[in-house]
């Protein structure tokens, strides 16, 4: 067999096991949704808008981690780690202190930087910020409406006072000579409550996370089968946030 016909088979091969990952993905997203959508509503009756209370906590595990043989966290799914993430920090919630989605862009030549330096530059922001990193996680997106543009999606647990704080240093990331500054970071809450009305908080809260690893399966399939570039980690879960994930994740399943 020559080398051209080995490359196409492996090719074939390639985008077969690529189409399977993502219909099988695209099943169980479905599979989700609809559970999550059906859930009655006296399972949120006591909650208020965006917050799943760890009284909820059986609720959440049927839904997402119902495996015969589940896996440890090191080895766990990455958007179940990040369910994970969402359950601790709507949990944590208070009168003041809430766990806000986000949305946020880079400038033409952050676009051009390793995800890991990206990642930093994001934390280093939060701190500056904050005055201390807070518990937050984010996953890259590459394509808006098929142009390629890098971004993230993500979810931070902050005190509302602080946010416009937040949004200017977020600002200042972006560069405050841009022309896009103004959607250089936007915060989603207002979807969100509009798809509380419509499918319960449950599913608002839980879906945004389905929602921002959306490009996940198609990138790290060029990256690492159609040879596109590095293979790289497209989500980032700040440090004690993961900590208490893997403890939670643990106890959970395990004791």
């Amino acid at each position: 067999m020559t080398e051209s016909k080995k490359s196409q088979n492996a090719t074939k091969n390639s985008r077969k096991k690529y189409r399977g990952r993502a219909t099988s993905s695209q099943r169980d997203t479905r599979a989700i949704t609809k559970l999550i959508k059906g859930l009655k509503p006296t399972y949120l009756s006591n909650l208020s808008l965006g917050t799943v209370s760890p009284i909820y906590l059986p609720t959440f595990k049927t839904v997402f981690f119902n495996d015969k043989h589940p896996l440890e966290y090191s080895r766990e799914h990455h958007l179940k780690k990040l369910m994970v993430c969402q359950f601790i920090m709507q949990s944590d919630q208070t009168e003041t202190i809430k766990a806000i989605p986000f949305v946020l862009r880079f400038n033409k030549k952050d676009q051009q930087l390793e995800q890991d330096k990206l990642k930093r530059k994001i934390r280093n922001s939060f701190k500056k910020a904050l005055g201390k990193i807070p518990l937050y996680w984010i996953n890259f997106e590459h394509n808006i409406k098929g142009v390629r543009n890098k971004h993230c999606n993500g979810e931070i647990l902050i005190d509302v006072k602080l946010l416009s704080k937040l949004r200017n240093a977020l600002k200042c990331l972006y560069g405050l000579d841009n022309v896009a500054l103004n959607h250089a970071i936007r915060f989603p809450t207002k979807a969100r409550a509009e798809q509380s009305n419509k499918h319960g908080s449950f599913y608002a809260v839980y879906n945004w996370c389905g929602y921002s690893t959306k490009e996940n399966t198609r990138i790290h399939f060029e990256q690492r089968y159609m040879n596109r570039g590095e293979v790289e980690k497209m989500y980032s879960i700040s440090s004690e946030l993961n900590s208490r994930a893997k403890l939670f994740h643990h106890e959970m399943l395990f004791k």
